[in-house]
């Protein structure tokens, strides 16, 4: 009875001073007084106020749940055994609630909010094209090659769209077996290790906007079930039943050729025709803008190193040997170099030399020719053109699930047989050679 009206009994020890879980010392030692008015005791509340103050004065009354004592803002009683005061929630719209569109937004402005710097006019329009699709609630594909920025793109869709709350989920990052539940969620006992219910990224999204990188690599049995989300707004967790609305807004990323991929049996016509707008981002040695590109990410590595003083400028001789190269990386690639250059520079201004070294070691794994590679792998006594393909593949740093996907073969097992195994069809050691980026024809010499 006098804990529910919280009153502390203590056993053994006096209160301490500050003692979170008591009253002040003094509190329980000079009870308040009983009024005429009222047969009940009253009990003295952890600041010293007793219940009769906080009824007067708009607190708590008899009966009701445990809050903020209306006089010092203190926790008034304590709650029943084993239960806790329920915790203020931020407010949020139900599962599946329309979100009101946003304003159309200015593509600088955009551009400026995100940290992209750009004048080339491909970039530009691009985003203006970003600012444009915002307001729409419809599934939007960026399609760009590796290192142009999509997610950066990708997030200048969510401000724009008014759906800031931003969920990434890369495709290509998560194994087969595992996409569906990490998409969708599951339900507790779905499969093996599935201890507890879980909610997938479209629930994590809900009202937000969710970002489905390498949207390409999504296995085709799983892609049907994408498609009904994007059509339908509702998703059903793996091992359940019942259907979940959510309000989502999808925005997918690729450098592959889509429609190459669905006349390769590899991406559904219907899921493709459910992305009606499409934005393109030019590669880097399609853009006019690369000397302020390469200044932006030197002043932005300078700031990140934390370096003394102003960054360097780039001088004309440092910015043609720059422009001289094809940056198979883009951006990416663009800001590694810079990046080692800042590091081995010692105090000097950058010079041609510094970034030359990093791009002809770029350049041998994918732009030089295929002649100059071979007559330096045939000279330790002949070696074979497949020994030289398996070079290309491992100075680019091409993974076998990667090397499968440009060969358009459908199992990554192929890609390991032919990095390991001592034979291989001329067919095959062309078309690697070809998606490495080498125009070499095999032929077999005349007389055999």
């Amino acid at each position: 009875m006098l804990a529910a009206l919280g009153v502390g009994i203590y056993k053994g020890r006096a209160p301490r001073a500050g003692d979170s879980r008591h009253p002040p010392a003094g509190a329980l030692m000079n009870p308040a007084p009983r009024r005429s008015d009222d047969s009940t005791p009253h009990a003295v509340c952890r600041c010293g106020h007793d219940r009769v103050d906080h009824v007067e004065r708009g607190g708590l009354g008899g009966g009701e749940r445990p809050g903020a004592c209306a006089l010092c803002e203190c926790a008034a009683f304590r709650a029943p055994r084993g239960r806790r005061p329920p915790r203020a929630r931020a407010a949020r719209a139900p599962s599946g609630a329309p979100v009101a569109p946003a304003p159309r937004m200015d593509a600088r402005k955009l551009m400026e909010l995100i940290g992209v710097v750009a004048e080339d006019r491909r970039v530009v329009e691009a985003y203006a094209r970003i600012a444009a699709f915002g307001p729409s609630p419809r599934p939007i594909v960026l399609l760009a090659p590796t290192g142009c920025g999509k997610e950066m793109a990708a997030r200048a869709l969510a401000i724009a769209s008014g759906r800031e709350r931003f969920i990434v989920t890369n495709c290509a990052a998560i194994p087969d077996a595992l996409i569906e539940s990490e998409l969708f969620g599951h339900v507790r006992g779905a499969f093996t290790g599935a201890t507890r219910d879980r909610a997938g990224a479209f629930e994590a999204a809900d009202g937000g906007t969710l970002f489905l990188d390498e949207i390409g690599e999504l296995p085709v049995g799983l892609q049907p079930k994408l498609l009904r989300a994007l059509q339908e707004g509702e998703v059903q967790r793996v091992g359940s039943d019942e259907p979940i609305k959510v309000n989502v807004r999808v925005v997918a990323a690729t450098n592959r050729d889509l429609r190459a991929e669905v006349k390769a049996g590899r991406f559904r016509a219907d899921l493709l025709y459910r992305f009606p707008l499409v934005v393109e981002l030019p590669a880097l040695r399609e853009r006019t803008d690369l000397a302020l590109v390469a200044a932006d990410r030197l002043a932005r590595i300078w700031a990140d190193d934390r370096c003394d003083g102003s960054p360097p400028a780039l001088d004309a001789a440092v910015l043609a040997e720059l422009a001289a190269r094809e940056w198979p990386g883009n951006v990416r690639e663009l800001e590694g170099v810079l990046a080692e250059a800042v590091a081995m520079r010692d105090g000097r201004p950058i010079r041609p030399e510094d970034v030359s070294g990093v791009l002809t070691k770029a350049e041998q794994t994918a732009h030089k020719s295929g002649a100059e590679l071979l007559t330096k792998a045939e000279q330790p006594r002949g070696a074979s053109i497949l020994e030289v393909a398996r070079l290309a593949v491992r100075t680019a740093g091409v993974s076998e699930r990667e090397l499968a996907r440009r060969c358009g073969w459908r199992s990554p097992t192929k890609a390991h047989r032919f990095m390991t195994s001592s034979r291989a069809s001329s067919a095959d050691v062309e078309r690697v050679l070809s998606a490495m980026g080498y125009r070499i024809s095999v032929r077999k010499p005349r007389g055999r």
